[in-house]
């Protein structure tokens, strides 16, 4: 498998101290850290994981105005070790690539998808609940990030988890 270089900023605070990991309303609280990759016409850079926070979108950006974005749902679950299980994840990563396909948007390699899966869960494993049945939810994403009205393919895109 093909190592990237992800680069880590770690967010300095344990959010899943502040809440109840046994009450959350499903999509009502992110973790303590988002990654983030940018391509740019030729080639997927820039990955890198950062405290959780808003990002600065154009309101020129594509994806706002004509819909080119796609995202895929999995969840982490704590198992009686105490490791933390993906179900499939790749499996995940080959289906999200398949509707970046029929959108005409840039493959995410595979190898990048599981790695930013993976230092993600290692920073926020605590988030992943204990009890049974429980999980953590994930959602990755990318969305077309052209700034200009116009009817065409975007040439550049960004992919968080």
């Amino acid at each position: 498998m093909v190592m990237h270089s992800i680069k880590v900023e770690t967010s300095g605070r344990d959010g899943w101290k502040e809440v109840d990991l046994s009450e959350i309303e499903f999509g009502m609280v992110p973790s303590d850290h988002m990654f983030i990759a940018d391509y740019d016409g030729d080639k997927w850079k820039n990955a890198t994981v950062v405290p959780y926070g808003n990002t600065g979108v154009s309101p020129f950006t594509a994806a706002l105005h004509y819909g080119q974005t796609v995202f895929e749902g999995m969840k982490a679950f704590r198992m009686d070790d105490n490791n933390i299980a993906l179900f499939r994840p790749l499996e995940h990563a080959r289906r999200f690539n398949r509707s970046l396909e029929r959108m005409c948007m840039p493959a995410v390699p595979e190898s990048l998808f599981i790695e930013a899966l993976d230092t993600l869960l290692s920073l926020d494993s605590d988030w992943v609940p204990l009890q049974k049945g429980a999980s953590l939810y994930i959602r990755p994403f990318v969305f077309a990030t052209d700034e200009r009205l116009g009817v065409r393919v975007s040439q550049t895109y960004r992919f968080m988890i």
